[in-house]
């Protein structure tokens, strides 16, 4: 009998986890005021928000109007959100081979405007090419602390506080929502 490797067991768990949590999550959005298509007015948060992430503490000064999500926690989270993602990791299934669609089945689909990124591999200069305001790697699991110092010079970075998959989803949705200024709507 295959077993599957714990390294992709614990991503692919973690993500039913946050599918489960999300099912009951939404938020309306508002392109009220707004720079950019598909993006929201965020009045529930406050700004300037600071964050200890497992590499040292980060700002995020306005609320976001472009966002990089990095993990498939963060994709989902922020799109059940209303965040105006310009970049988002592929889903596992079109890295894999399995499906085409890179959009994650258990969410909503991104606009087709949305640049799709390699989970495996970090490229700092093609993200800084998306000129993003904020990116979320609360669950990217490629992300380490050289990459994470080399994204903060293109944008705040919010990740993990301690380590991969060491908060609940709960605390991780919440944590994202905060740096979306919509803790509100993550709750």
């Amino acid at each position: 009998m295959h077993r599957p490797s714990s390294r992709r067991a614990l991503p692919l768990g973690a993500l039913l986890t946050v599918t489960v949590v999300l099912s009951g999550c939404t938020a309306p959005q508002n392109s009220e005021n707004s720079s950019a298509p598909g993006a929201r007015s965020t009045t529930s948060g406050s700004f300037p928000v600071s964050f200890t992430n497992a590499w040292g503490t980060v700002t995020v000064p306005a609320s976001p109007r472009r966002v990089v999500t990095l993990g498939y926690a963060d994709t989902a989270v922020a799109s059940a959100l209303g965040a105006h993602i310009v970049g988002a990791v592929r889903s596992y299934g079109s890295v894999s081979g399995e499906t085409k669609d890179e959009n994650l089945p258990y969410a909503k689909p991104l606009d087709q405007s949305v640049t799709w990124l390699d989970p495996m591999k970090i490229n700092t200069e093609r993200k800084a090419g998306l000129e993003p305001d904020l990116i979320l790697a609360s669950t990217a699991f490629t992300l380490d602390e050289p990459t994470y110092r080399r994204l903060n010079t293109v944008a705040p970075v919010v990740t993990y506080e301690k380590q991969l998959y060491g908060a609940d989803t709960t605390e991780e949705t919440l944590r994202i929502g905060r740096a979306l200024g919509d803790e509100k709507g993550a709750r």
